[in-house]
């Protein structure tokens, strides 16, 4: 029996020491998620708002970043890169963007009230897909509230 034979090294050889590598580098050296640095994190806000008030929550105004659908209001501040100040989707921010979301048209947003029983059963179920997405993925902060006319401020 030859020494050269019993030290062979081969491509497999290889690739299983690199795996071992990797796994201890893995298993002691890698930092975990909780140690990561952790980002400058707003404190949650919970309330209702008006759609004025809610303008306020565009990125430029205000630092969080708020948009509606369907009459509830989602913190989408994490989602600045797209929802932020230069983001696809900064015209939602700060608005009602069911009609947007809806009809796949980001521009489609109102400064006031918007009646949205003119869109599609299609639309409609677009709109209701995104409301799933963001209810998994951002904080709920409160309901759209209907904006008080000025009859009933002179009332009061």
């Amino acid at each position: 029996m030859e020494l050269g034979s019993v030290f062979e090294f081969t491509a497999v050889d290889f690739f299983i020491i690199l795996g071992l590598t990797y796994f201890v580098y893995w298993m002691f050296f890698k930092k975990s998620v909780n140690e990561r640095k952790p980002e400058n994190k707003l404190p949650e806000l919970k309330k209702d708002l008006t759609l004025d008030e809610l303008r306020e929550y565009d990125g430029v105004k205000n630092e969080r970043v708020f948009l509606a659908l369907f009459g509830n209001i989602y913190d989408v501040t994490q989602g600045k890169s797209f929802y932020g100040p230069g983001g696809p989707y900064h015209s939602l921010a700060g608005h009602d963007a069911t009609r947007g979301l809806a009809t796949f048209n980001v521009s489609a947003v109102s400064d006031v009230e918007d009646d949205i029983s003119d869109l599609s059963p299609s639309e409609i179920s677009d709109a209701r897909d995104w409301e799933s997405k963001f209810k998994c993925k951002y904080p709920f902060v409160g309901r759209v509230l209907k904006a008080e006319k000025n009859d009933e401020k002179k009332d009061s």
